[in-house]
């Protein structure tokens, strides 16, 4: 019988460093990288889904990939290369 996959993004993602990493960050950074790197939404729509602006949504989401960075360094990971990769995505590039 096949395994159902998990609703929760943070428990069901396949780099345990990725999810540790998620699960150390403050509940709304965490809630606007899924939103964005899970869910797909742009700006306006995660700036709607959390009933504030687009540009708050912009700074938050900064800091959020750079909260998220430090952890994976703390974690022995890569920061940097998540963020590059992230930010690469954001932009359109295909890395």
């Amino acid at each position: 019988m096949a395994e159902e996959p998990s609703a929760d993004p943070v428990a069901a993602g396949p780099d345990l460093g990725l999810r540790e990493a998620l699960s150390r960050l403050r509940e709304p950074d965490r809630e606007l990288l899924m939103l964005v790197y899970w869910e797909g939404l742009d700006h306006s729509a995660a700036a709607s889904a959390m009933e504030t602006t687009r540009a708050n949504v912009a700074v938050r989401l900064h800091r959020a990939r750079r909260r998220l960075a430090r952890e994976l360094e703390r974690l022995g990971g890569d920061g940097r290369t998540v963020s590059t990769t992230i930010v690469a995505r954001e932009e359109g590039q295909h890395v």
